[in-house]
């Protein structure tokens, strides 16, 4: 959804999503076992940078670029990303005592069909629903969103009509940010933090190409779609291989998605 909404903005992908989600998770774990914060603590503080990180990159970074080629500027949040895993990384290797977030729900469970079934999945799952929901009901209902809405569909007319587009901009780039951390705060309960969480985020872009790049709701579908392939895949896969699928399926679904929602532009 965050790949979404700077498409819809700048009409350029970012490929900073996989890396803001790995910074919120890294945050959040730095706080929660160095700093000794609780977890919904730990949690907000990571969100809270993570959304200072999005606007200091609009603002210092690419608004300056305004008017450069879109590729220019995927390049550019895919470098930029790419250095700062490096160097968190590099610091995060013999600092934290941890590699997964302190879950207050870990050890929680149950068995459905001699099927083990973890809360934070189920956690994991309804928190997506509630951000997803919430920011449906913004982009409909609130008088922010019907301006952010404005502003990605048609920026000249949003400026005429007095929006303040470099304003919305970088809060798209903030939301987009939150919604990254969100993902890396719910992954990292059960997932190690480290650089394969930020290739992880990286499948958010076959997520989007597969609904088009041009409707939320139809991202959450590609999102959905990618899980269900690779959850037939991964267990027939070697673990080299297993990534493969998602991509695969984004390259042959792209032109039916393009060609499906070209009619109709909106984040709605």
């Amino acid at each position: 959804m965050g790949i979404v909404l700077i498409y819809q903005a700048r009409q350029t992908i970012s490929l900073a999503q996989g890396e803001f989600m790995l910074m919120g998770a890294w945050i959040a774990l730095l706080g929660a076992t160095t700093g000794g914060l609780p977890y919904g603590l730990a949690a907000l503080v990571a969100l809270l940078v993570i959304a200072g990180m999005g606007w200091l990159m609009q603002r210092l970074v690419l608004r300056p670029l305004a008017g450069r080629p879109a590729w220019a500027l995927a390049l550019l949040t895919g470098a930029i990303a790419y250095g700062a895993r490096k160097v968190l990384l590099a610091v995060s290797s013999s600092n934290l005592p941890s590699t997964t977030l302190p879950s207050p729900d870990r050890e929680t469970g149950w068995t459905l069909a001699d099927a083990p079934v973890r809360i934070e999945y189920l956690v994991a799952i309804a928190i997506t629903v509630l951000v997803c929901g919430a920011l449906l009901a913004l982009f409909r209902f609130n008088k922010v969103g019907v301006a952010l809405r404005a502003a990605m569909h048609n920026r000249s007319a949003a400026h005429h009509m007095g929006l303040p587009v470099r304003h919305l901009d970088s809060a798209i780039w903030v939301l987009a940010a939150l919604l990254a951390g969100t993902a890396g705060l719910l992954l990292a309960t059960w997932t190690p933090v480290d650089a394969d969480m930020a290739s992880t985020g990286l499948k958010a872009l076959p997520a989007a190409l597969i609904g088009g790049l041009l409707r939320l709701r139809w991202a959450m579908v590609g999102g959905i779609v990618i899980g269900l392939i690779e959850a037939v895949t991964n267990p027939l896969l070697p673990d080299a291989w297993q990534n493969a699928p998602a991509y695969l399926a984004a390259l042959l679904l792209w032109p039916l998605a393009r060609r499906g929602y070209q009619g109709g532009k909106g984040v709605t």
